[in-house]
């Protein structure tokens, strides 16, 4: 499954040098955005600094749905049997009209069923940790000595290990949960489907899926080992260190469409 998803995305190595382009690109906005913050932290509010920040946020967005909606179309080609990764740019502009919809779709859908647990589990936590706890840590740490430090953060270590705790089921759920109803989103082109509790399930309780998602994992693990050497070259490290990071993602949603296109019936049979 690992080597068939590698071998999709090969395929088309336009795609993954457009969206290292894209990527590359992002970082303008993102520095119009800090001159923009800069400007109006220094000289308060006025025109620039509110052009430019409003300028740099909207690149932002359109940018990051484009680059979202064309995931979509991504899974939807993958989960459909196509042998090669799809072409990034839009052939018209009701092509790039309905990428920016998907790609707002898919993040809406990310928001949603990752807001849901993180307020949940910041209010079990809460409840059990409030925030006086840690202003009062925090204070007493200001004046202890060096004897006490120990003492006090010893005292600290439940909350530590629980928000450690935590913070792993956030993960697991993001890398588990999360994909499922993009995939159903992606194939079935209905914002609605994405919480449609039968098909989800279907997904989640299925042996396929359970070992497309340790696939998954292998995939992360050995991207992130390769990203982090390649990161270290002196120079240019960073920047060939993008198309094999964007290589390692396409990689991951590839192995979510081969595992729904094992689950479900392919796009249109």
């Amino acid at each position: 499954m690992l080597l068939e998803s590698i071998k999709y995305v090969t395929n088309n190595l336009k795609a993954v040098l457009f969206l290292t382009l894209l990527i590359i690109t992002m970082i303008i906005p993102n520095i119009g955005m800090v001159f923009g913050g800069y400007s109006f932290i220094v000289n308060g509010l006025n025109p620039f600094s509110v052009v430019l920040l409003i300028s740099s946020l909207i690149l932002i967005i359109l940018l990051t749905l484009f680059f979202q909606g064309y995931m979509v179309q991504f899974l939807r080609s993958r989960s459909s049997g196509g042998e090669m990764a799809p072409d990034v740019i839009p052939g018209s502009i009701s092509d790039l009209n309905v990428m920016l919809k998907e790609g707002f779709s898919f993040t809406l859908i990310v928001i949603i069923y990752t807001i849901i647990p993180l307020v949940l589990f910041s209010l079990i936590f809460l409840s059990i940790y409030p925030i006086s706890m840690f202003i009062e840590y925090g204070m007493a740490l200001t004046y202890a000595g060096d004897s006490e430090i120990a003492s006090l953060t010893e005292g600290m270590l439940p909350a530590i290990f629980s928000l450690i705790g935590i913070s792993i089921l956030l993960a697991a759920y993001s890398y588990y949960v999360i994909p499922a109803p993009i995939l159903v989103y992606a194939n079935n082109r209905n914002f609605a489907m994405a919480f449609s509790l039968n098909k989800i399930t279907n997904l989640l309780f299925n042996r396929a899926y359970i070992i497309g998602f340790l696939y998954v994992l292998l995939a992360i693990l050995l991207i992130t080992i390769i990203s982090i050497v390649v990161a270290l070259i002196p120079l240019i490290g960073w920047l060939i260190s993008i198309p094999i990071s964007i290589m390692g993602g396409l990689t991951v949603w590839s192995i979510w469409g081969q595992v729904y296109r094992e689950i479900f019936s392919p796009l249109g049979s």
